[in-house]
């Protein structure tokens, strides 16, 4: 009975080993049964090569992968891919992996890729070629075909050079028939003329360098009969300067209107694109919010701005200056400048000053006298409105002025007011006698920086 089981069980085993099989994908979505024999054919001494493999279950259980190596270890044929055993492959699925061949000399080399119980043997030859090698801090590092070599990141129009060589392997006579190097920004005065034969322990050694004329990252192929190594290089545009705000005019007032330039103490060596940005450091109470302070052709408190390779000022889009509105708020507004690594401010006083008056209109009625006034108080201290009224002859009327407290209505509208300092003020006389005979009203504000200028307002 013991001997019947162990005769079933080790059926089953080779059973399941039967329903594993190893395909070669020659490109996606296409796959091949491999041979007996996997061919990897001539790779130059420390090149590569791989195959891409794919284990597949065609059977209707599970199959446990126990084994997946490659023998005899440190062979130049490696696994790439490969899973972590034992695995199990449910029924109709697959495992890919590669198999990798990288000779370390020339000559023929074998290997058994063992999947279970299934062997595969590997083959490959390497020729004599001549070794590529790099100086890399003083020693010669050797690249294989299809590898990149890094020349790093340079400034545009500066140079880096490295050194190559070309060598042969330990023993062996090789000829080189070709060096080449594609045209680009990588450059060589004095290429190895070919064919070039090298003895053993012979060399070349030549010089590469990498000469960027633009930012960017740059390739380029050298070919070495026909193996091709790929230069690559990083360049970046040079530091634009510290760029400078300039301001006309240079004092400003509330409620103007002035432009901002940005210019360069030099040319500028690269294109660069940069931000203005505008903002108000008020030093009146209540602060309030003073939403006319921006710029004009940006709409907004920061407005973009270009610098053109060669050139000393900037462009806000198609004008070299960006027009601003300085607000009706005293304080400093204070101008930042970026561009590149460089940050840069200017800082401009808003002075407090008496309240202005920009319109006023006056309506009369046989009852009642209106005045509509329109102004803006900067520093936000309005405290005492005059009024003083004349006849229709010039002649101040009896019981002149009349002077109102407005200190607690304008505080309370310019805690919530968005507009800074402006204000709409509506004024009412009733008049209990002839209002014909009222001509004009002379207005006055007073704040803390003192009397307004006086406006007269015809009726």
């Amino acid at each position: 009975m013991t001997a019947r089981l162990l005769l079933l069980a080790a059926l089953g085993a080779a059973w399941a080993a039967g329903q594993i099989q190893l395909f070669v994908r020659d490109a996606p979505g296409s796959e091949r049964q491999a041979a007996q024999t996997l061919d990897f054919g001539s790779v130059p001494t420390g090149d590569v090569r791989e195959i891409p493999l794919r284990v597949r279950n065609l059977g209707e259980g599970s199959v446990t992968i126990s084994r997946f190596r490659i023998r005899p270890p440190g062979s130049p044929f490696s696994l790439d891919g490969h899973p972590s055993i034992p695995h199990v492959v449910a029924p109709g699925w697959n495992v890919d992996f590669r198999v990798r061949f990288r000779p370390p000399a020339f000559g023929n080399w074998s290997a058994v890729l063992e999947i279970n119980e299934l062997t595969f043997i590997l083959f490959g030859h390497s020729p004599p070629t001549a070794i590529l090698s790099v100086e890399d801090r003083g020693q010669f590092e050797p690249v294989a075909a299809g590898g990149t070599i890094v020349f790093g990141r340079i400034e545009r129009g500066s140079r880096l050079s490295r050194k190559f060589r070309l060598g042969s392997p330990p023993e062996a006579t090789v000829t080189v028939a070709a060096v080449a190097l594609e045209a680009g920004p990588f450059e060589s005065a004095a290429l190895p003329a070919a064919p070039l034969t090298l003895r053993s322990g012979e060399f070349a050694e030549f010089i590469i360098t990498y000469a960027p004329v633009r930012a960017g990252i740059h390739q380029s192929v050298l070919r070495v009969d026909d193996r091709a190594f790929i230069l690559e290089g990083v360049a970046y545009d040079p530091p634009l300067p510290k760029p400078e705000i300039r301001l006309e005019p240079e004092t400003l007032e509330s409620a103007r209107q002035g432009k901002v330039r940005i210019t360069l103490p030099s040319p500028a060596p690269a294109s660069g694109a940069g931000e203005l940005q505008i903002e108000l450091q008020p030093s009146v109470q209540p602060a309030g919010e003073d939403a006319a302070i921006l710029f004009v052709n940006g709409k907004g408190r920061s407005i973009p701005f270009t610098v053109r390779e060669g050139e000393t000022s900037a462009r806000f889009g198609a004008e070299d200056a960006a027009v601003f509105q300085t607000g009706t708020t005293a304080g400093t507004l204070v101008f930042t400048a970026r561009l590149g690594a460089h940050t840069v401010r200017h800082s401009v006083q808003i002075p407090a000053a008496p309240v202005v008056i920009d319109s006023a209109a006056g309506r009369r009625t046989a009852r009642e006298l209106e005045i509509e006034i329109r102004g803006f108080d900067n520093s936000r201290s309005v405290s005492q409105t005059t009024f003083n009224f004349y006849d229709t002859q010039g002649r101040l009327l009896p019981g002149q002025p009349i002077r109102a407290d407005v200190a607690a209505a304008f505080r309370s509208y310019f805690e919530s007011s968005t507009v800074g300092g402006m204000f709409a003020l509506t004024a009412r006389f009733p008049v209990s006698g002839d209002a014909s005979l009222v001509g004009a009203v002379e207005v006055e504000f007073t704040s803390a920086l003192g009397p307004s200028a006086k406006r007269r307002i015809p009726f």
